[in-house]
């Protein structure tokens, strides 16, 4: 995205895409406790983020940032057909939680970097959005389109929480071979 963008009260729609509404699903292992988790979700088309504040507290999310410059993969964001990414390229987009979006920035064609700003993504709440994720070959050819969880390792989501008392710190967490990412897997660690 080249600017800012402002869910307004019309529910415009903006052309970087986010698609889907399932819930996290239930991994082989316990995952740790965490106040955010973001889960990603390869799809025949756009793929996901599944953003949730699994916090056990009244702790907020107020902003977070996938980065993907530290993947195995190589990966990118393919917004634009005939761009940074391989095949068919879908933008960004909102699919739940539309309401909990203030702003986006990044995320553009052949980028590594998507941030949102939330108005307060509170426990229980999620956010999911849609945005195609290729692989960057080094040489710039054309890479791979379906992506599985490993290539996301060491990518990182940071995070701004906010206390209830208003104090805000940023955690960083980094995705695991199968997507995931915890970010402050400590409980309550704001309040």
């Amino acid at each position: 995205m080249t600017g800012p963008w402002r869910h307004g009260a019309a529910g415009a729609v903006l052309a970087l895409g986010l698609i889907g509404a399932a819930g996290l699903k239930a991994r082989a292992a316990d995952p740790p406790q965490a106040d955010l988790v973001v889960r990603f979700e390869e799809r025949l088309g756009a793929d996901r983020f599944f953003i949730e504040n699994t916090g056990t507290c009244l702790a907020v999310v107020m902003a977070v940032t996938i980065d993907l410059r530290g993947t195995g993969g190589g990966l990118v964001f393919d917004t634009v057909a005939g761009g940074g990414g391989v095949g068919t390229a879908y933008p960004f987009l909102p699919l739940e939680g539309a309401d909990k979006l203030a702003g986006a920035g990044g995320g553009s064609d052949g980028g590594h970097v998507l941030s949102l700003d939330l108005t307060g993504l509170s426990q229980g709440e999620r956010v999911v959005i849609s945005i195609d994720v290729d692989e960057e070959r080094p040489d710039g050819g054309g890479g791979l389109t379906q992506i599985f969880g490993r290539q996301f390792e060491n990518g990182t989501v940071t995070a701004t929480i906010r206390a209830p008392d208003g104090v805000e710190q940023t955690h960083t967490g980094r995705f695991d071979g199968n997507g995931w990412a915890f970010v402050n897997p400590r409980t309550c660690a704001v309040s």
